[in-house]
């Protein structure tokens, strides 16, 4: 594990996700995923803004130690690229390239990005300043302040483009202590990313989800 002074916590709008590319999304083999933000991952960061990568193991992915809380994750830290997947490979994804580099065990690491999900509540926090995802454009600045307000601190946004070439809203990127004793925290530093002075915030629902083929269902989950 490498040295870090803080978490990036990184949530993701899937409107976006499914508006970016041609191909759309797709819906979990598992249940469908909640109409909300979707949990990306927790990142160890220095207080130049690096994110850790990489590290050595400490723990090698185990999905047997996650079952207990499949149905959570797939609600709330979903895949939804197509095909149609468990989520299973993303997860193992996640926690060799990033989670290793923290100071968790791999259940508490998914734990604690769950428990962000419910305590930041993003959605609701931008639904108290009459910003829904309608498909409309809304001030960048004014979404940055609705979450400044609800939550406490400053936070990222990143943008991605939807087929069209709009700006869109896509990441929200919040800093969180180091020890989780404080929770939010102001950010060392923020990443940089492009976006319009006016973003779309796309509509999206479990029905924009296609069924066009799965995965084979015996994903490794042991290395």
């Amino acid at each position: 594990m490498g040295d870090f002074d803080f978490y990036y916590y990184v949530s993701q709008w899937p409107g976006s996700y499914c508006a970016q590319s041609k191909k759309g999304c797709c819906l979990p083999t598992t249940r469908e995923p909640d109409e909300d933000f979707f949990t990306v991952g927790l990142y160890a960061a220095t207080s130049a803004g690096t994110v850790l990568g990489r590290c050595p193991y400490k723990e090698y992915f185990d999905f047997s130690k996650l079952v207990c809380m499949e149905a959570t994750l797939s609600g709330m830290w979903p895949s939804i690229k197509c095909p149609s997947n468990n989520g299973i490979s993303m997860w193992k994804s996640l926690w060799k390239n990033s989670g290793v580099c923290t100071n968790l065990e791999l259940i508490e690491y998914f734990e604690k990005g769950l428990v962000l999900y419910y305590e930041l509540n993003l959605l609701n926090a931008l639904k108290k300043h009459g910003i829904v995802p309608d498909g409309r454009l809304y001030q960048l600045a004014d979404i940055k302040q609705a979450l400044k307000e609800e939550i406490g601190e400053e936070v990222g946004i990143r943008c991605s483009t939807n087929l069209e070439g709009e700006f869109q809203l896509y990441e929200v990127y919040v800093c969180i202590d180091k020890s989780f004793t404080t929770g939010v925290i102001p950010c060392l530093t923020l990443p940089y990313f492009t976006c319009s002075d006016e973003i779309l915030f796309p509509a999206f629902n479990v029905q924009m989800l296609k069924k066009n083929g799965t995965r084979n269902s015996l994903e490794l989950q042991v290395e």
